[in-house]
């Protein structure tokens, strides 16, 4: 057996989050919850997966993330006020949150605060940004490049297919 280390769990109505670390990439680990309802039922399942080396290396905040998109806002080098800032924080939020219920769940515990760490693949950062300037653009009615559209929707198909397990193939979003 491979040892990892239990980080958190948590319940949120019929879904449960367990958070690992450790490990040694390469291995195998089994999780096993067991879930008891309040008439006393008890349900035990047991996950196997491999562990493997993290991508999130970059240190990314939602902070980081939100300035990128607020620069158009703010002027690029600026400070957003706190209003324009809560908007964002709230919106990237709401997007994950979206996103999640369509097969791209990052794991990201809602909500989001400003200096939180988003331990997402490095990867998925930049898909992060580009689709909150996205949104952000639309609350502030503002226009948007086809180079920005584009790599926001080329940013979300990544995640969504990165969630795809390996033996279904690559699937395509539009």
């Amino acid at each position: 057996a491979v040892n990892v280390t239990h980080d958190a769990d948590r319940i949120d109505g019929n879904d449960a989050y367990v958070t690992l670390s450790a490990g040694t990439a390469g291995n195998s680990a089994t999780v096993t919850i067991t879930a008891t309802t309040g008439q006393g039922l008890v349900h035990v399942e047991t996950f196997y997966f491999d562990i493997v080396a993290s991508t999130a290396q970059l240190g990314t905040t939602v902070r980081d993330v939100c300035l990128f998109a607020l620069r158009k806002v703010a002027g690029i080098g600026d400070e957003p006020d706190a209003d324009e800032m809560a908007d964002a924080i709230e919106t990237l939020s709401d997007m994950v949150a979206l996103w999640s219920g369509q097969g791209a769940a990052l794991g990201l515990d809602l909500p989001l605060a400003e200096a939180d760490v988003l331990n997402v693949s490095d990867a998925h950062i930049l898909a992060l940004k580009y689709n909150l300037q996205v949104l952000i653009a639309d609350l502030y009615d503002m226009e948007l490049s086809p180079v920005t559209v584009a790599y926001a929707r080329q940013g979300l198909a990544q995640i969504k297919n990165d969630m795809v397990p390996d033996n279904r193939g690559r699937v395509a979003y539009y």
